[in-house]
């Protein structure tokens, strides 16, 4: 009678941690997206209404119903009183 071999079954946990490690790293796996274009130290804001060509539904949601869409008007009154920094921090 020949003794029981684990042969097929050593290499399992092995392969298993093998697996994990490959898809555990960055843009690998299931669901990785490629990085957005637009995060670059030189990508500057641009406004809400260059964005309303391709994603209507998403900038009718936001003017409508989102306090921030008007913040900017709140600020404009205060410009004169506040130096260029202040001001500028206010909007960043």
């Amino acid at each position: 009678m020949k003794p029981k071999t684990n042969a097929g079954y050593s290499a399992l946990p092995l392969l298993f941690l093998i697996l994990s490690w490959v898809f555990a790293l960055p843009g690998h796996g299931f669901g990785a997206d490629p990085p957005a274009e637009n995060t670059g130290r030189s990508v500057r804001y641009v406004g809400s209404e260059s964005c309303v060509g391709c994603h209507l539904e998403e900038y009718d949601s936001f003017t409508k119903k989102s306090k921030k869409a008007h913040s900017y008007q709140k600020l404009i009154p205060l410009k004169d009183k506040l130096t260029a920094a202040e001001f500028a921090e206010c909007c960043a």
